[in-house]
Order: C-alpha cells, then sequence, then structure tokens
C-alpha cells in the first residue's frame, strides 16, 4: 500500500463545485478542511457534502455552515473515501468562500 499526501482547493461557486474525487483503485481520507471567506464585508453560507458512488446518494458533512466575513472555519474530523467518492460544496453566493482540502491517498 502507498500513501500519498495530496493538497486540494478551489473557490467555491453558488453551485456544486467539485473539490476532490478519489481516484480508481484508491481510497483516501480527507484530514481537515478549511473554509475561508474571502469577502470583505458579507458573511457567506457553504454546504459541504458527499456523493457515496457505493450508495449512489449524497450526503452532508456540513449544512449551511456560516462563514464570516475574513474568518476561516476549520472541520477537522476525518473524513473516509472510497473510490469514485466525490467531495462536492455550495456557496451562497459567487466568489465569498474558498476551500482547502488536506488529503491522504492510500493506493
Amino acid at each position: 500500500m502507498a500513501n500519498t499526501f495530496k493538497n486540494a482547493g478551489v473557490a467555491v461557486g453558488s453551485s456544486e463545485t467539485v473539490i476532490y474525487t478519489t481516484a480508481s483503485s484508491t481510497t483516501a481520507v480527507i484530514h481537515a478542511i478549511y473554509l475561508s471567506n474571502v469577502h470583505g464585508t458579507n458573511d457567506g453560507t457553504a454546504d459541504i457534502y458527499v456523493t457515496d458512488d457505493s450508495a449512489g446518494s449524497d450526503f452532508y458533512i456540513a449544512k449551511n455552515l456560516t462563514v464570516p466575513k475574513g474568518a476561516t472555519v476549520v472541520l477537522d474530523k476525518p473524513v473516509n473515501l472510497e473510490t469514485a467518492d466525490v467531495l462536492k460544496c455550495v456557496a451562497d453566493a459567487s466568489s465569498t468562500i474558498q476551500i482547502f482540502c488536506s488529503v491522504l491517498e492510500i493506493t
């Protein structure tokens, strides 16, 4: 088994934004998710969820999570992903939330 640490970061839009997709023959552990509000005047909210490929369903990690203007919210509990699972986020407005994840891939 090979372990590889990766980073995944994106600016989150007001429509579904893919943050990370687990590659084939791989499992992954998301060690932490950092949501930063880069807007100068407005608070933002975000939904973070996983599309579980084997279940064919979406499951929320956070729903209507408020990220105050100029602040960062950290979700520091691990999230385990199987092959083809997808971590996604959607924000209430574009150009407000950036998200960064620390990922351990296991092949």
